[in-house]
C-alpha cells in the first residue's frame, strides 16, 4: 500500500461542502448506473440463465434460416 505524501483537505472546508457532496452523490449515482449496466449486459450474454452466449445462438439462427 502506497500513502500519498499530499493531502487535499479542500473538500473538507465549509466553502466547498456543497460541491463535495453534489460530487459525492454524483459518483454513487455512476457507481449505480455501471452496476445496472453490468447487470444488463450480463443478462444479455447469459440469456434465462443460460450457459450460452445469446449472441452466438442469434448467429446460429441467422444460418438456419438463410440456408
Amino acid at each position: 500500500m502506497q500513502i500519498e505524501k499530499t493531502l487535499y483537505i479542500d473538500r473538507f472546508l465549509l466553502k466547498n461542502r456543497e460541491l463535495s457532496e453534489n460530487i459525492s452523490s454524483h459518483v454513487k449515482y455512476l457507481r449505480e448506473q455501471i452496476k445496472h449496466l453490468e447487470q444488463s449486459i450480463k443478462e444479455y450474454t447469459h440469456f434465462g440463465g443460460s450457459e450460452y452466449d445469446i449472441r452466438k445462438m442469434f448467429d446460429l439462427m441467422s444460418t438456419f434460416f438463410s440456408d
